[in-house]
């Protein structure tokens, strides 16, 4: 969807990305994966998402937050 709306030429998300966002599963709501899935295909390099596009992977995310350390959602 962002991929079509930016006219970027992404085809997916790898596996290492998507294992990135979910151990053991995604701590937010559908709101904030969705800033983050069109924050990573606005900055991906090549043609699939790959951890290092997503906030997490490079420490963009304060220190002990629950997506930052894998945490559960409550």
């Amino acid at each position: 969807m962002y991929a079509q709306k930016y006219a970027r030429p992404i085809d997916g998300v790898s596996q290492a990305a998507y294992q990135t966002s979910f151990r053991p599963y995604w701590p937010g709501n559908v709101r904030e994966l969705q800033n983050v899935i069109e924050r990573a295909v606005l900055l991906a390099k090549g043609d699939r998402v790959e951890p290092v596009d997503l906030p997490f992977d490079n420490g963009s995310l304060p220190e002990g937050s629950p997506a930052g350390t894998g945490g559960m959602c409550r």
